[in-house]
């Protein structure tokens, strides 16, 4: 009985997971901020967090804006910084790299 619990909050966490992950690659976000996305969503929407991340995880899509309304496709993610930009960590031979 206690191992159903478990593997269940297990199965629930790697929904949020994903869908944290989702919402950090698509709209640049850190995972805090993606966390509190999650959890605005909920408190607005009065629907449980996991129930939220589960949408965004079957559907790719953000949860509907206001009733009656489709929902918004997530947006793709623009990229932080351009590899020709980025530099090497410092103490690094070029050699290793």
């Amino acid at each position: 009985m206690e191992i159903d619990h478990l593997r269940v909050a297990l199965d629930r966490r790697t929904i949020v997971g994903q869908a944290q992950g989702m919402l950090m690659e698509r709209l640049g976000i850190d995972a805090d901020q993606a966390i509190a996305y999650l959890k605005r969503m909920s408190n607005h929407r009065n629907r449980k967090l996991f129930a939220i991340a589960e949408d965004i995880v079957r559907t790719r899509e953000l949860p509907e804006r206001a009733v009656g309304q489709r929902p918004t496709t997530l947006p793709t993610a623009r990229p932080t910084a351009r590899p020709e930009k980025m530099q090497p960590p410092r103490n690094v031979p070029s050699s290793a790299l």
